[in-house]
């Protein structure tokens, strides 16, 4: 007798079942799942959001979580390097930190109530998430465990910043902008020889844009856009030069939005409201010049972060890390709306 023949209802839900139990990364013995990824996703999501004071997912909030699944198995193997040196160190995290780093997570993911003064609480942003509400706790013992490990690592091996390497640091940046200086005015040359063809009608608008411009708005031809001038309100160059403009002005080339911009005025329907198109030529950009106290700041920050990467990457190299499928599944699988809707927060 052959065997009974699945529904496609049963199919379709056998198929779902797989795929949450897929296994993203193995470390050690103890599994992720796909499905626990969404949760924790969600979860975090829900948190960013309630800290932006929104309700309705966006596209960039979409954004957010792919990449968060898409990395799933790096940060995964990451904690677990945390956990083990936190075993291997006999590390035990201190109470003032756990107090600390839980205040600062209320504070990042809370809103603050203008009635009562204050900022949720943790406790309130568990009472948000209801059932799900161990992983903000899951998500705060993490950072308290990594807190615990970089100071001990950084403890344990001092950073130090010399003199030679603050004055190499501040001679890499004055080299650097002397260099960006130079690129702009050969940068700012260039766009004035493109106006002055422009202005000369040695070429149209629309052929300098497509032979010179380095903008992404080129897929939509040379349009920038239609602005208000609160919109503008960052464009001080343009906003010097709007009260003198009429449709069809093209203007010499203004510092626009971290570069050189020829711009042409296609409509102005009112006072507040005007649309324009643009050539543009990318500047580079300079580094803020720092005082010899700065500079030794930032070294020491930036060395602190190497040597932290570093010394966890060699614990990680020592854990046992399985891909079951050959693969991260979210690498080959992306995430759905169906699967983030079915899955609980």
């Amino acid at each position: 007798m052959p065997p009974p023949q699945k529904s496609a209802g049963a199919a379709s839900a056998t198929r779902k079942a797989a795929s949450d139990s897929s296994v993203v990364v193995c470390i050690d013995g103890q599994p992720l799942t796909r499905r626990d990824v969404v949760r924790n996703g969600k979860v975090m999501l829900t948190l960013n959001m309630n800290k932006m004071r929104r309700t309705k997912i966006g596209k960039k909030d979409w954004e957010y979580l792919t990449r968060y699944c898409a990395e799933a198995a790096k940060r995964e193997i990451g904690r677990a390097a945390v956990r083990r040196y936190l075993a291997d160190h006999r590390l035990t995290p201190d109470s003032n930190v756990v107090a600390r780093l839980t205040r600062a997570f209320a504070r990042r993911y809370g809103v603050k109530s203008k009635k009562l003064k204050r900022w949720h609480t943790v406790d309130d942003l568990k009472y948000m998430l209801g059932t799900n509400a161990f992983r903000v706790d899951a998500e705060i013992r993490d950072r308290v465990d990594y807190a615990t490990v970089t100071n001990a690592i950084l403890a344990a091996n001092p950073v130090v910043v010399t003199e030679p390497m603050v004055q190499k640091r501040l001679k890499e940046i004055a080299d650097y902008n002397a260099r960006a200086a130079a690129t702009n005015a050969v940068v700012f040359a260039r766009a004035t020889n493109v106006w002055q063809k422009i202005v000369g009608k040695e070429i149209t608008f629309e052929d300098a844009a497509k032979a010179y411009s380095e903008d992404a708005y080129l897929a939509y031809g040379c349009e920038w856009g239609l602005f208000t001038r609160e919109q503008l309100s960052d464009e001080a160059e343009v906003l010097k030069l709007l009260p003198t403009l009429k449709v069809g002005d093209v203007t010499p080339p203004v510092e626009s939005d971290g570069g050189l911009a020829i711009l042409r005025m296609d409509a102005s329907d009112d006072a507040d409201n005007v649309a324009f198109s643009r050539v543009f030529f990318r500047l580079p950009m300079f580094y803020t010049q720092e005082t010899t106290a700065e500079a030794r700041t930032a070294l020491k920050e930036e060395l602190s972060r190497e040597r932290i990467s570093e010394t966890l990457k060699d614990v990680a190299s020592k854990l046992k890390i399985e891909y079951p499928d050959g693969t991260n599944v979210f690498s080959s699988a992306a995430l759905t709306p169906a699967e983030f809707s079915a899955c609980d927060r």
